[in-house]
């Protein structure tokens, strides 16, 4: 379902390009850091039964596409996790779909004006329901965001059991 609910198809139609050019135009990046990240990336997700060639094409063709985003650590838990379920093709067009239409603008680019947006919400929406811990944090000058910015941008596949974060990648 998660290639429908992140609209990979239309996707791929839009982009225009056969997914073997793309990974043809990712094994051609230059040495930088995307690159040398993504390397030491691969063997980091403990998912043993994914194929690590799949993944290195997988993340490689979308730090190609994606110049002004390029790769985020966080990434490969995410791709990982869409190919231990899909084949590689779909799985890059849905993993491309969900950080590019998905997400809103500018979780993984460099400033994370998205993801700072969500660490927000995350504090309002703990002063509005769990006041009393809110206050508690606050008086013990605890910044919850280095505790959860992890948890946004591995979408919660890493943080939940997989049980759970999956439903949470099923909204």
């Amino acid at each position: 379902a998660w290639p429908l609910l992140a609209a990979a198809a239309a996707k791929r139609r839009r982009k225009g390009r056969p997914y073997d050019s793309l990974v043809a135009e990712g094994k051609d990046l230059e040495e930088n850091e995307a690159v040398r990240t993504i390397q030491a990336d691969l063997h980091r997700t403990g998912m043993e039964d994914v194929d690590v060639c799949s993944l290195e094409n997988v993340l490689l063709s979308f730090a190609a596409t994606n110049p002004e985003i390029g790769y985020c650590q966080s990434m490969s838990f995410v791709a990982a996790t869409l190919l231990h379920y899909l084949p590689e093709e779909t799985s890059f067009w849905t993993l491309s779909s969900l950080l590019e239409d998905v997400l809103p603008e500018g979780y993984f680019a460099s400033r994370m004006v998205g993801l700072r947006t969500d660490l927000r919400v995350l504090s309002v929406l703990l002063s509005q329901y769990l006041p009393s811990l809110a206050d508690h944090l606050e008086a013990q000058e605890i910044d919850l965001s280095p505790i959860t910015v992890n948890w946004f941008l591995c979408l919660f596949l890493n943080t939940l059991p997989a049980k759970w974060s999956h439903r949470v990648l099923d909204t």
